[in-house]
């Protein structure tokens, strides 16, 4: 999983024993020894992860297309963008995700609860289900019912969703950016800690 695409990550991006990472990238290349001996690591700005990003708009019901958005000019919103237009989710591609094992986020308001919510795939096997369980068990606030999680089997990845609420920091006049980067370290850390607990198993 995370120990994998990160070492491929480092071994394509190191260039005359220079590489820039994440600060999440850089603190686990540096606990599993990931680094090459004598390479210089600087640390990129949060802020710029998603710039590059594909971004849509996209009608909740028909799931037609509204607009393709120019992700380093979007994601400047407040996410409380979504609570002003209901009918709408905000799809989002980026390879920072495929690092991590997800296909894509989807942020949009919740038509029942109201909450934001955020919605994504996954790709991890069936059989680390209850890690997974028990690790969001604990990350978000501690409820088990504040999130949902189905394995679909038809595209074999975890359909996820859980309200933003649920992560400690959010609020939200927060940007879309801001909101995303709290998401990834999210996933990040649960990622890793499903991994180790995976490593601990006889």
């Amino acid at each position: 999983m995370l120990t994998q695409s990160i070492s491929l990550y480092i071994k394509e991006n190191s260039l005359d024993h220079e590489l820039a990472l994440y600060q999440e990238e850089k603190e686990f290349a540096e606990k599993h020894e990931l680094l090459p001996e004598g390479i210089n690591v600087t640390v990129k700005e949060p802020q710029t992860r998603f710039v590059t990003s594909y971004v849509e708009r996209v009608d909740k019901e028909t799931e037609e297309l509204i607009s393709e958005e120019a992700a380093e000019l979007f994601l400047k919103k407040p996410v409380s963008f979504v609570k002003q237009h209901k009918n709408e989710f905000i799809y989002m591609e980026s390879p920072w995700l495929e690092l991590i094992n997800v296909d894509a986020l989807m942020i949009e308001q919740d038509d029942v609860f109201k909450s934001i919510n955020v919605l994504l795939g996954l790709k991890l096997k069936k059989k680390v289900g209850e890690k997974i369980k028990s690790v969001l068990s604990t990350k978000l606030s501690g409820k088990e019912t504040s999130y949902q999680m189905m394995f679909n089997d038809k595209d074999g990845l975890w359909d996820l969703n859980f309200a933003l609420d649920d992560i400690e920091g959010f609020n939200e006049e927060l940007s879309f950016s801001e909101v995303y980067g709290m998401v990834y370290q999210f996933l990040f850390r649960m990622i890793e800690e499903v991994e180790e607990n995976k490593r601990e198993q006889p």
